[in-house]
This record gives C-alpha cells, structure tokens and sequence, in this order.
C-alpha cells in the first residue's frame, strides 16, 4: 500500500484518507456530472468533473460521517455524496452492491496530495470545439474499473466501504 493522500471537505469538518495505488484519475463531462455538482453547490460547473475511481476499501472516513448527505438525480443514477457544512461534492457511488466503486473528487484531495493520484487516464463526454463529444481513454479506464471491481468482489474488500446507500432524496429543481 502507497501512502495515503489526505481528504477533506472545504471546512475541513469532513475528513479521510485514499490510497493511490489502485484507482484511475478521469475528467468527466457528461450532464449528469454538471447536474449533480450544480444540485450540490447551487453553482454551473465551469469544467469536467475530476474524479479518481477506485474501490471501497483503498477510501476511509476518518471525521465528519453525520456531516455527509447523498443525492440521487434520478431512480437509477449515481449516489452523489457531499459535506452538508460547506455544498462540497465528495464523491459518487453505485446506488447498489453490483459494481464496487468510489470516485472521490480531485478537489478533496490535499493540494500537496494531488500529483499522487497519477495523470488523466481518460476524458470522458468532453466537447469539442465543434460541439460534439468526445472520449479518450474510456476501454482503458473501463477495464481497469472492472479488474479492479472483481478482484474487490473476489477477495471481500468492498464490504469495507465508508459509504452505504442511504434513502435518498431527488433534489427539486432545474435539470441539465
């Protein structure tokens, strides 16, 4: 195991730790990620999301757990946790036990911290300047989400999540 990059909400009342080692730095651009981050901060995202993906286990809370709220834009989208001091989005899940996955934003990350969550494997839905969208990377980073997803299955580790679906709430307002 690498050493642990520090997490924390903007207030700092939200605390944890990530390992590393196993996961994928991505930029995402679908609508749903803009939809999430502007239900969440009440703000337009002005670029993709930066998010590493990773499994249960490499993702621990140390402080702050009441202080998490999670989302759903719709019955079968992602679970979109946040720190309610601060309208800080902390990370996406699955909203089931198929598929192990965290994605922790970059921007909970330590600013010392970020560099060891590696380079951008793949820009997922990025527009072009010709409006259309585009992918770079995405087999890539899908298959290393899947190798990772089942070797966490294979060995029990994503039971050890910080994160459980909770009953959640579809947020009112404008959907992009």
């Amino acid at each position: 195991m690498t050493a642990p990059v520090a997490l924390a909400c903007r207030c700092g009342q939200v605390r944890g730790r990530l390992d590393p080692a196993g996961g994928s730095h991505v930029l995402c651009q679908c609508r749903d990620c803009a939809a999430g981050a502007h239900h969440i901060t009440g703000v337009a995202p002005s670029g993709p999301a930066d998010i590493f993906q990773t499994t249960p286990d490499r993702l621990t809370i140390d402080a702050g757990f009441d202080n998490l709220a999670a989302i759903r834009l719709s019955p079968k989208g992602l679970v979109r946790w946040y720190a309610r001091c601060c309208a800080t989005p902390f990370a996406n899940t699955m909203p089931g036990p198929g598929l192990p996955l965290r994605r922790p934003f970059r921007r909970v990350v330590s600013g010392d911290d970020r560099a060891k969550l590696g380079p951008v494997i793949c820009e997922a839905n990025m527009r072009g300047p010709d409006g259309k969208t585009r992918h770079r990377g995405f087999t890539r980073a899908a298959m290393a989400i899947l190798r990772r997803a089942a070797l966490s299955r294979v060995l029990g580790r994503e039971r050890r999540a910080p994160f459980s679906v909770p009953t959640m709430r579809r947020p009112a307002g404008p959907r992009f």
